[in-house]
């Protein structure tokens, strides 16, 4: 009897971009609910594009500012409203003047939370419990519906991109020289929300360094007309051209140009559940906000969130020292883009970038591990003091050359630092992400930093245990492996320690030892206990992979 009493319903949308993608299942919901009805939603200017090609949405009703904003705009709309006789109102905007309006227009039935004091106002007053503010936003939209008699176990967000705008972005593409087949990432460094929620632009920038350097990626740039100036900023910062379209597309134009993108790398921001209502594979780091909440819908995605003592604050500026988004590494973010999401080069040279159930092809390559202290920057005994850090000379000029000769550098360091309470793990990866600094100074990039932070005796603390990933031990080459397709066959290892040696021994690749750090010592040690020697013994990390070259090429031959 109620579903054939209600012929038309308006629904009052959100305000924000993310908000509006997030309320679209249960849209959906309301189609399949009452087929037969007229549907028309109430939404800002700036949104209301994400639902003009909605199957479940018959009429658009923009709430313009200047048409409808002050109060004789008000009267206004209230007016307009009680022409189209609504027999039901949905507000999924949680305002008093949604409820507010829509009482006005004499909408005989009007659903929404009971927050905010409206209750009054509302016909059906739905009580607004902690279990929905515990799940994911989606739930918020769906969960206001149940008295309705409408229940979607497995809510699926989409979004459908309109033919003028599939155009615009091919254009757009076209003009730019990207052609089909391409591997685009698209880059999105604002959040509308507040500064709180964005990561930092000089990481942005040496993360777009290395997927163009490593993966011949075309890196696209998003954001409203407010994140022009951090777009441009990145830009700037990066050796390599970038395409900025921040503030150049309308909305629909930035979904359609995202739809193209095999990956989408984003902070907590609108585009970021445009990406994942699209089905692109995202990379969402998180600050400020609660992931379980806002994070992107649905499989495939990968959120970066670190559980700071402060965090989530929920608030626009940070009131500290956005430690929150510090300890979140540009080694961290690309290791990502490498394992989880699987963007590699196929057999034929071409890109695939898709999660990981649908990887079809995946060529592994060899890699060059790394010892740190006293192989790659000077041995200060246990490094806690990131002024400390200094790089052994043209180590940055080596691994240059294998950035060069299409091998993966991969640092594995033992860090028994930790379990000594000497530093803990947070500036363990400070002080990493500070020689990825270094190195990027030089146009050279590592493609994973892996560490050991037990060990077996050493401390009284949760890392004071026998491991598997403390050298000799193999645990963490087979983790580089599997996450960075590495190839072990025609892998090398390079370090100054005995350990290092003994470790190349037992993944069966060549190791070398460098004379730097404890090399000399160690290499004495070798001759006069008959270990098993390294395969080369070189004067320093440059001379070590000069040889790994020449080697190559002898075994190519």
């Amino acid at each position: 009897m109620f579903n054939r009493d209600i012929k038309k319903i308006l629904i009052r949308g959100t305000n924000w971009i993310g908000d509006a993608v997030l309320t679209m299942p249960a849209i959906n919901a309301v189609r399949q609910k009452f087929p037969d009805a007229e549907i028309s939603i109430l939404v800002k200017p700036w949104v209301a594009g994400l639902f003009e090609n909605s199957p479940a949405i018959d009429r658009i009703i923009i709430y313009d500012d200047e048409k409808y904003g002050r109060l004789c705009g008000k009267r206004k709309l209230v007016s307009d409203l009680k022409k189209n006789k609504f027999d039901m109102a949905i507000l999924f905007q949680n305002a008093f003047e949604a409820a507010f309006l829509s009482f006005l227009a004499g909408i005989p039935v009007r659903y929404g939370y009971n927050t905010d004091g409206r209750g009054m106002l509302l016909t059906h007053k739905i009580a607004l419990s902690d279990e929905t503010l515990k799940k994911h936003q989606v739930w918020y939209y769906l969960d206001l519906l149940r008295p309705l008699g409408i229940n979607i176990e497995k809510p699926e967000l989409s979004l459908k991109i309109g033919n003028m705008d599939k155009a615009a972005a091919s254009n757009i593409l076209k003009k730019n020289r990207i052609k089909e087949g391409n591997l685009i990432i698209g880059i999105n460094p604002g959040a509308s929300y507040g500064p709180a929620k964005r990561w930092f632009p000089d990481r942005y920038a040496r993360l777009a360094e290395r997927l163009i350097e490593r993966y011949n990626a075309k890196i696209i740039l998003f954001g409203s007309k407010d994140d022009k100036e951090v777009a441009a900023e990145i830009a700037s910062l990066s050796t390599h051209k970038l395409l900025n379209l921040a503030g150049m597309t309308s909305l629909t134009e930035a979904a359609a140009l995202i739809e193209q993108c095999k990956l989408f790398i984003t902070n907590d921001s609108g585009l970021m559940h445009i990406a994942a209502a699209l089905n692109v594979p995202v990379i969402a780091i998180f600050g400020s906000t609660s992931p379980e909440r806002t994070g992107p819908y649905g499989k495939g995605h990968h959120i970066i969130y670190k559980n700071a003592a402060c965090s989530p604050c929920l608030k626009r500026e940070c009131p500290t020292d956005f430690k929150c988004m510090d300890l979140i590494s540009v080694d961290e973010v690309y290791s990502i883009v490498g394992a989880d999401l699987r963007v590699c080069p196929d057999k034929k040279g071409k890109h695939i970038g898709s999660p990981l159930h649908e990887v079809r092809q995946q060529r592994l390559t060899p890699a060059v591990f790394l010892d740190r202290d006293g192989t790659i920057c000077h041995d200060v005994g246990y490094l806690s003091d990131i002024n400390k850090l200094r790089l052994i000379p043209k180590a940055a000029d080596a691994i240059q050359l294998i950035n060069k000769n299409n091998m993966k550098t991969v640092v594995i360091t033992n860090q028994s630092a930790v379990a000594r309470g000497y530093l803990t793990e947070d500036k363990l990866k400070s002080i990493n992400d500070a020689l990825s600094v270094r190195l990027s100074k030089s146009s050279t990039f590592l493609d994973g930093v892996y560490y050991c932070p037990h060990h077996p005796e050493a401390g009284n603390s949760i890392y004071t245990k026998k491991c598997d990933c403390r050298k000799p031990e193999i645990g963490l080459l087979k983790k580089a492996a599997k996450e960075l397709f590495i190839n072990m066959k025609g892998s090398y290892m390079i370090g100054d320690k005995i350990t290092d040696i003994q470790l190349a021994h037992k993944a069966k690749i060549k190791g070398i030892l460098v004379l730097t750090g404890y090399g000399k010592k160690e290499y004495g040690i070798i001759k006069k206990n008959g270990l098993k020697h390294p395969a080369y013994v070189a004067m320093n990390l440059y001379d070590a992979v000069k040889w790994i070259l020449k080697d190559k090429r002898k075994g190519a031959k």
